[in-house]
């Protein structure tokens, strides 16, 4: 055995200790330094933590009793289910709990000082980002990552979305613009921006201190906002919190109040409306990806991450065996596979999102204006040959369907069809998503059709469907696409237009900025 493969043994036998209940203290300290010291092993955990804290999410909230949340419906194949930020709370905190472990054991040695930013220990481990998303940093901030251990230091968002998890088990979402500051394992400062705060009953007393005072939790969830001139809004939306300014306050569920540093109104019923973007979920982005810059013996990897099941790598196949087949070519972003229209085609372990679960399916496309109609489908697809129950992206051959040559997606009479025509010799980006009742279309990154599927998608993920494929149409007897394909995505979500521009234009997932 390679000491790769014994250093691997061992981290799953340490991870599969503590999920047994049987982790010891000398366990647990391993367990510790090697989340510390290696990247690698890092996120391996955080993966495998994040599927476990899914299934007991998914445990929990289907027990619950009076939960407003809708019933559960049946599993779908390789989909991850979107949730709201404070049912995600609860699951980031059961994701990182052993590695909160690890912060509490070295931030108890710091202790928790009196005053904004005391702490004994500055190199002490406080908090931990546990999700990002659309990211941009402030020039001159250092970019962070997921699974990325915080020391106190001051966080400077331009724009998007930072979850973090400190030491004490309370849970954070930052929306920017905003500055924050990390002062402590329990306390932390917000200079300007919005977040909402997600404090379990070991985390009582969470502080955040404000340019005109300071909100200390007492195990509950609230949002609070402070603008550039200092005046703070504070709305308690379960629990107790209590307002330090010029007066001291106490708040209940329903509550808020505003207060800067010469004035504290009186706790009124408030309203969730001001902080309507930071309530609103929180993408999870599992994805498949494949960018052919890699191709040994007919096979391509996937290299995506966060997908139940995967990696769900790719073969390729010639209806023909003996004769010639898809070459790398040169892509947009390092290489790329063209495909010769003939007999060549890709296949995945991938079964892609079924019934109308959320997706977005992106690529880069390269089309000869030579190109026959006889080699128009089979761009991608996956699911059963039939309306609604496919997903299939190809260009347009027919004329009563839309602009010929344009981006396509669906069969016919359940299709959402472009304007670009793709037939041009040059690279193309298309993406198509899909929230669960609308379709959008984008080429290049702009937005080119869109309609309302929410009663005609019902993709057929069933063993008996065909996965993901690249090259061939799924129908029987069906042609064989011609032209060049790269970058190919497949996300559990439906991009925004940002993200679908942000992926174009960077090769770079959503809130993966790190990578």
């Amino acid at each position: 055995m390679t000491p790769g493969n014994d250093q691997h043994e061992t981290l799953r036998d340490l991870m599969q200790a503590m999920l047994d209940g049987e982790f010891d203290d000398a366990q647990r300290q391993q367990l510790e330094a090697r989340i510390l010291e290696d990247e690698t092993a890092r996120q391996h955990y955080l993966d495998v933590m994040e599927i476990h804290a899914m299934v007991h999410w998914s445990q929990q909230w289907n027990d619950a009793e009076g939960d407003e949340a809708p019933p559960v419906k049946a599993p779908v194949r390789a989909a991850r289910p979107t949730r709201p930020w404070r049912r995600w709370a609860m699951a980031a905190a059961l994701v990182l709990a052993g590695i909160a472990t690890m912060m509490i054991i070295e931030s108890n040695r710091a202790g928790t000082g009196d005053e904004p930013g005391q702490t004994t220990d500055k190199t002490s481990s406080l908090a931990m980002i546990t999700d990002m998303h659309n990211v941009r940093w402030a020039d001159g901030s250092q970019p962070l990552q997921a699974g990325q251990p915080l020391a106190t230091r001051r966080l400077e968002l331009e724009s998007g979305r930072v979850q973090m998890m400190f030491a004490s088990g309370a849970v954070v979402d930052l929306i920017g613009p905003a500055v924050f500051e990390m002062s402590d394992r329990n306390r932390a400062w917000l200079h300007h921006g919005e977040l909402l705060a997600w404090v379990p009953d070991k985390a009582r007393g969470f502080t955040v201190d404000t340019p005109a005072g300071r909100v200390v939790d007492l195990g509950t969830e609230f949002a609070l906002r402070v603008d550039d001139k200092g005046m703070s809004l504070l709305h308690v939306l379960s629990g107790h919190v209590e307002v330090q300014g010029v007066r001291t306050e106490s708040l209940i569920a329903g509550q808020s109040v505003q207060f800067d540093a010469t004035s504290l109104s009186s706790p009124t019923q408030g309203s969730t409306t001001p902080f309507a973007e930071l309530l609103r979920p929180m993408p999870m982005l599992g994805y498949v990806h494949y960018g052919f810059d890699q191709l040994d013996d007919a096979k391509t990897p996937d290299d995506g991450v966060g997908m139940l099941g995967g990696p769900f790598n790719a073969n390729l196949t010639w209806a023909q065996p003996g004769e010639g087949g898809a070459a790398p070519t040169q892509g947009p972003f390092d290489k790329a596979l063209r495909f010769d229209g003939i007999n060549d085609y890709l296949t995945t372990d991938f079964p892609g999102i079924g019934d109308d679960a959320p997706r977005t399916v992106a690529l880069w496309v390269r089309i000869p204006a030579d190109v026959s109609r006889d080699n128009a489908y089979g761009m991608l697809s996956y699911g059963q040959h039939a309306p609604g129950r496919t997903w299939q992206m190809s260009w347009n051959p027919i004329s009563t369907d839309g602009d010929v040559g344009a981006a396509r997606v669906g069969l016919h009479s359940s299709q959402l069809v472009g304007t670009t025509d793709l037939r041009d010799g040059q690279w193309h980006h298309i993406a198509a998503t899909f929230d669960g009742s609308r379709f959008k279309l984008y080429v290049d990154a702009q937005l080119e059709a869109d309609g309302d599927f929410a009663d005609k998608m019902h993709t057929d993920v069933s063993p008996a469907s065909h996965p993901l494929t690249l090259g061939r149409n799924l129908s029987p007897g069906g042609g064989f696409f011609r032209g060049a394909i790269d970058e190919v995505y497949f996300f559990d979500a439906a991009l925004t237009a940002d993200d679908v521009r942000h992926l174009m234009q960077t090769n770079h997932v959503p809130g993966y900025e790190g990578e």
